[in-house]
């Protein structure tokens, strides 16, 4: 049987602007018979600039005469710093005895604007102004039970399907987080942490201001369960609610509803 490689590949979903970031390649021999020659090729994307690891000639990364024994695997990995959100997609392998390995999975990392470490002992705070809200992150202490990196990402493409009678109100964020350098996907926090929304009143404009709410994305659709308001402060233009783990988040609210009048003449 005349096997392919495979291989994988996997980065940080988010960076801060010009922070470095780390691509890592997985190659494995699933034959029978060990692969030589082994050859690993990247392509770096669009908007990143090279900082080391393989060789890098006319924007490809390259790993060449390497051997993996039947059922193994070898990783090799590079560094790109990028100021814009940046996808990696062309990326594969090849060897003497076997197929070439092509990737076929795309890894988007975006840019994130602020971030902070929560300790566990002291907590931490962290403060994004961007579109027109000022959102505030303040974590407690005991909230992880090791430092944790978040970073605080914009998304910048309006939310589908929001909730039922609502609409998106102009602010949706994401909030990664990272221990040891190591992504953790939907952190649960220990103890619920408070973010506080600031926002414009051109941002609402044709919003009911009462019915403002932080939903996040529970996978299928965008809900509010787990979520607490802890003030609603109109007169300052403030939603402080409190959460208890991290996803996307984005703001919603009611449209007011416009009535028209008949239009009277008078003929006199």
């Amino acid at each position: 049987v005349f096997y392919s490689l495979l291989i994988s590949k996997n980065a940080h979903p988010s960076v801060l602007s010009g922070d470095p970031m780390t691509y890592t390649l997985t190659v494995t021999n699933p034959g029978g018979v060990s692969a030589t020659n082994v050859a690993i090729s990247d392509t770096i994307p669009a908007g990143s600039h090279h900082i080391s690891g393989g060789t890098l000639e006319n924007g490809v990364v390259s790993w060449s005469g390497m051997t993996i024994p039947t059922g193994q695997s070898i990783q090799v990995s590079f560094v790109v710093t990028t100021s814009q959100s940046i996808t990696n997609e062309i990326y594969g392998s090849s060897s003497t005895e076997y197929y070439p390995a092509i990737g076929d999975v795309k890894v988007t990392t975006a840019v994130g604007t602020e971030s902070m470490v929560a300790d566990p002992t002291t907590g931490g705070t962290m403060m994004d102004a961007s579109a027109g809200v000022t959102t505030t992150v303040q974590v407690p202490a005991n909230a992880v039970a090791t430092e944790t990196e978040l970073i605080f990402v914009p998304l910048k493409t309006a939310p589908e399907t929001p909730p039922d009678t609502f609409s998106f109100a102009g602010h949706a964020f994401s909030i990664d987080a990272y221990q040891n350098d190591e992504y953790v996907p939907s952190l649960t926090f220990d103890q619920p942490v408070i973010i506080t929304l600031e926002y414009d009143d051109i941002v609402i404009s044709g919003f009911d201001e009462s019915t403002l709410s932080l939903s996040y994305w529970d996978g299928t659709q965008w809900t509010e369960q787990g979520i607490t308001i802890v003030d609603r402060d109109q007169e300052n233009n403030q939603l402080v609610v409190s959460i208890t783990h991290l996803t996307d988040f984005a703001m919603f609210g009611k449209i007011y509803n416009k009535i028209y009048l008949p239009l009277v003449l008078d003929k006199h």
